[in-house]
């Protein structure tokens, strides 16, 4: 799996040399910091996603690692993402398939795929999509009672909505979401999050954010309301070639 990283990153190197006209890189680095009823404490984790854009299409990649986890595990997720721009009338449509891996814990690990899209419309973003979640137990688990290797979840519902205080184009923003969609997790539909953001630019080819999340225990669970909270800051680069 690492050699997979380094080899992805590669390739996108090379692509943003060939095509420099009319093509872009952007990096993203986050660093989370929060508490969950599992966490046993405060957890820190960081993450990098490199994205390379050219013409209407996006290719993303990105991996997670834990810095402060009640296991031993440091590698934690990952994530592929292939995109691209339509246009419906006057409408743009971004649509994208995604892979994700979750390395769960040392029993079990979780790979996703799917197909979402989403719309702009000037101070909101909808996104919209059906992925579909496979729990897979580990060789070392086979010693446990276990009736399969494989647990499904298939056609689970995706879903953002976001209100931005300014339109995209402005030099900094503030943004409320619902969703059940973040970098390397996709919760049940019945297992919202809502998001609080501000970012703003500090120069032509960075800009700065902020973000608390709040996850619930689930709209349907009746004995508990609260499950995690944590804090996210980063920046995202964009070089000039």
């Amino acid at each position: 799996m690492q050699n997979t990283y380094k080899a992805l990153y590669l390739i996108l190197l090379i692509m943003a040399c060939c095509y420099p006209a009319n093509s872009q890189v952007e990096l993203d680095y986050l660093l989370d910091l929060g508490q969950t009823n599992v966490s046993q404490g405060l957890y820190i984790s960081t993450a990098l996603v490199s994205a390379y854009s050219f013409d209407k299409y996006t290719l993303k990649a990105g991996a997670q690692f834990q810095l402060i986890h009640p296991s031993s595990r440091v590698f934690s997720a990952a994530e592929f993402v292939a995109g691209r721009c339509f246009c419906v009338g006057k409408q743009t449509l971004e649509a994208e398939a995604f892979y994700l891996y979750r390395n769960f814990s040392s029993l079990m690990f979780i790979s996703n795929w799917g197909l979402a899209v989403g719309i702009w419309k000037r101070h909101w973003r909808f996104d919209l999509g059906q992925d579909f979640k496979a729990y897979r137990v580990r060789e070392k688990a086979l010693s446990y009672e276990t009736e399969g290797r494989v647990i499904r979840e298939n056609f689970n519902l995706i879903y953002r909505i976001a209100y931005f205080v300014n339109s995209p184009e402005k030099p900094w923003n503030i943004s409320l979401s619902l969703t059940n969609r973040d970098y390397f997790l996709i919760n049940q539909e019945t297992n919202p999050m809502l998001s609080l953001r501000a970012e703003t630019y500090v120069s032509s080819t960075m800009r700065l954010y902020l973000e608390n999340w709040y996850k619930p225990a689930g709209a349907l669970n009746m004995s508990a309301h609260y499950f995690g909270y944590f804090a996210r800051t980063g920046f995202i680069w964009t070089p000039a070639f």
